[in-house]
């Protein structure tokens, strides 16, 4: 199923959701000058799929947030940038990234509190970190003595 979004409802869309690319990307197919949906913004909509909510509203924005904040101490933030010397730094997403955004919404299914946190942390991040275990042990295992 493909993932359908909509930001029409969300304050200073076309400020907050869209900028102008100051470079080409050839690799994205976008040109200097091309309007682009800012990446904040297209990190919160695939953002849903990960906390299991179906948009931002005022009721809902402090538990979208918390949901973001978990799963990025899981597994990492969403958006990364480069320092100085070209290395990836992490771009924790903000409290205020997730207000700036109320009135997004997709077509992803809300999830309670309990289905999300058995899907975030026992199905995956448990039974991922119990795979990555194993793996390592039999690394050790083939290395010869």
């Amino acid at each position: 199923m493909s993932l359908n979004w909509n930001l029409s409802k969300i304050t200073d869309c076309e400020t907050k959701c869209f900028k102008i690319s100051t470079y080409d990307n050839a690799w994205q197919g976008i040109k200097k000058g091309d309007r682009i949906i800012d990446p904040v913004t297209h990190t919160l909509i695939f953002a849903t799929l990960a906390t299991g909510l179906r948009g931002i509203t005022k009721e809902n924005a402090a538990k979208f947030w918390a949901r973001i904040s978990l799963y990025e101490k899981l597994y990492g933030a969403f958006l990364r940038d480069t320092n100085e010397k070209g290395e990836p730094v992490d771009e924790p997403l903000t409290y205020q990234n997730v207000l700036d955004h109320i009135g997004l919404s997709t077509n992803v299914s809300d999830e309670t509190d309990a289905k999300w946190a058995k899907r975030i942390v026992t199905d995956n991040y448990i039974h991922d970190t119990i795979r990555r275990a194993h793996k390592s042990v039999e690394k050790q295992e083939e290395q010869p003595v």
